[in-house]
């Protein structure tokens, strides 16, 4: 295992990286999934029901993690488009596209989940510099 792989850079995490290639020619603005204001964000909000329906999540708990996302995963995009016109970046619309479309969700999911997105390129220099162990 390359321990290189799980040095993550803070100030990514939580401000965002920029995502080419976006289902076309889109480009997402993502922090990662589990940063500390998204775990904050649904830690402050609480689900009054059961947080599962049997083996799947309660259309509560999607609603939360949508409006968590929202606020604090996916922070902007360029080039969205719906029908032909444009669909300018917001919070309400974010919500809006993430609790309406579950692939264009999971998209945002993945990407913001990928550790490689938020590799510390400080931390790689550094590796490079000090050379093989």
């Amino acid at each position: 295992m390359d321990l290189g792989q799980l040095i993550t850079d803070t100030t990514a995490m939580r401000e965002g990286v920029w995502i080419d290639g976006f289902m076309g020619d889109a480009r997402i603005k993502v922090a990662k999934f589990d940063n500390p204001d998204y775990r904050a964000y649904i830690q402050g909000h609480r689900i009054q029901e059961d947080a599962t329906d049997g083996d799947q999540p309660s259309d509560a708990l999607i609603d939360l993690m949508c409006k968590a996302m929202a606020e604090t995963v996916l922070l902007d995009w360029e080039n969205f488009t719906i029908r032909g016109e444009a669909v300018p970046y917001s919070k309400e619309a974010a919500y809006r596209l993430l609790s309406t479309f579950v692939p264009f969700r999971n998209q945002v999911i993945m990407y913001a989940s990928q550790q490689k997105n938020f590799a510390d390129q400080e931390f790689e220099e550094a590796l490079d510099k000090i050379g093989p162990f």
